[in-house]
């Protein structure tokens, strides 16, 4: 379409012939009012940093731990974690043990 200084722009909607929704007027379709389900969110945010310097700015390593294995030093996944802090933050005690289930720890973690 070109419009000219002649031709204003069009002020009514087009209509469509020979077509099944042509014959649906616009008030036919429900309003959608905004819940706040529907309004972003801005938690969780994604941070760029890479992941080491964020665990060493937060000053803990974060391990998502079934609940029957919180604070079983014998427990490999304890043992992991302790070493992770050990050679990223030089102490093993900078733990925080998070009991999870299988179905939690990617989303919580």
């Amino acid at each position: 379409v070109c419009l000219t200084e002649e031709e204003p722009f069009p002020t009514e909607s087009p209509t469509v012939t020979g077509h099944p929704s042509a014959s649906i007027q616009p008030s036919a379709f429900p309003t959608v009012q905004p819940s706040a389900s529907m309004l972003p969110s801005f938690l969780p945010t994604f941070d760029l940093r890479p992941t080491l310097e964020i665990v060493q700015a937060r000053g803990n390593v974060r391990c998502g731990l079934k609940s029957t294995h919180i604070d079983d030093e014998d427990r490999y996944a304890v043992k992991l974690c302790r070493a992770i802090a050990a050679v990223v933050l030089g102490n093993p005690d900078k733990i925080d043990q998070i009991p999870l289930t299988g179905e939690e720890r990617f989303i919580t973690l």
